[in-house]
């Protein structure tokens, strides 16, 4: 993120303004950006001299996977990650594990260098898995 001065004071202003925590936006997130990138304007205000763009829920999906924390003696359902997960799996109409390896791979390569953790492909497992049990 640059400036990093300029974004650090507009990310303090919104936060106060909004009542956010300290730390709510931070540049960690620039670990799990897949090689491969793909952007919308859909939903964004668009001007005349000014194009707004927005990660697909497939690449966010897929860094959310990358990035994936559950907290040991945390329930993996009430991680945030996996909250996360699950509502982008719901907007996008992910029914199967086919499909969550799909989407995964396809930003997030095997032999590349940023990989989902184990944790996050149980919890994918377990929960496409019972799905098909229903």
């Amino acid at each position: 993120m640059e400036p990093q001065t300029e974004i650090r004071k507009f990310a303090a202003a919104i936060s106060e303004e909004q009542d956010l925590p300290d730390g709510w936006m931070n540049d960690a997130f620039k670990l799990y950006v897949p090689v491969k990138q793909t952007f919308v304007k859909d939903g964004m205000p668009q001007f005349d001299n000014l194009e707004i763009f927005r990660p697909t829920a497939e690449m966010l999906f897929a860094m959310k996977a990358a990035a994936t924390r559950i907290e040991d003696g945390e329930a993996p359902e009430e991680s945030t990650d996996v909250k996360d997960l699950f509502a982008l799996a719901k907007i996008m109409g992910i029914t199967s594990m086919d499909q969550v390896r799909e989407i995964v791979h396809s930003y997030h390569p095997p032999d590349g260098k940023i990989q989902p953790p184990v944790k996050f492909w149980y919890v994918m497992d377990r929960f496409f898995e019972d799905k098909d049990d229903d």
